[in-house]
């Protein structure tokens, strides 16, 4: 059995037409550049009719000059207003006049004396007797199982 070797692929043959495609379209591309830039020259290079001084063709629009109108009032009693300048929010400082709520007052008895700081107030409590304190007061006394029935 013969083994036949495999004859290289020539890539060069599938790269080729597209080469000459490529070619091709910049032959193109270079064709309209170059027209192009025969139009501009041409348009820069043409004097205007303006500075010819010839007169403007009959399909040409020219703009007719605007009417003009005297003003016969006094131009003196006429004010413009200027425009008002953007101001700056006047900030103004108020005091807070509002004193901070007291807690509501309650009455309470103590079971036994009993000496105590609560939120930075010192109570001095005797036995039996009855106070008025703050809500906050009589709920840590009630906590602490110091408070006596009224």
């Amino acid at each position: 059995m013969a083994i036949k070797k495999k004859q290289p692929v020539s890539k060069k043959n599938e790269v080729t037409p597209k080469v000459e495609e490529v070619k091709e379209e910049v032959l193109v591309i270079d064709e309209v550049v170059e027209e192009v830039e025969d139009e501009l020259t041409e348009a820069i290079n043409t004097p205007l009719l303006s500075d010819t001084g010839d007169e403007f063709p009959d399909d040409t629009l020219v703009a007719e000059e605007p009417e003009t109108v005297e003003v016969t009032e006094e131009v003196d009693d006429f004010v413009a207003e200027e425009p008002a300048e953007e101001a700056e929010p006047e900030v103004v400082l108020v005091e807070n006049t509002n004193k901070p709520l007291e807690p509501k007052k309650v009455r309470v008895r103590l079971k036994a004396n009993h000496k105590c700081n609560i939120g930075g107030e010192w109570y001095n409590f005797i036995k039996g007797g009855v106070y008025s304190v703050p809500d906050n007061v009589r709920e840590i006394l009630s906590r602490a199982d110091l408070l006596l029935p009224l």
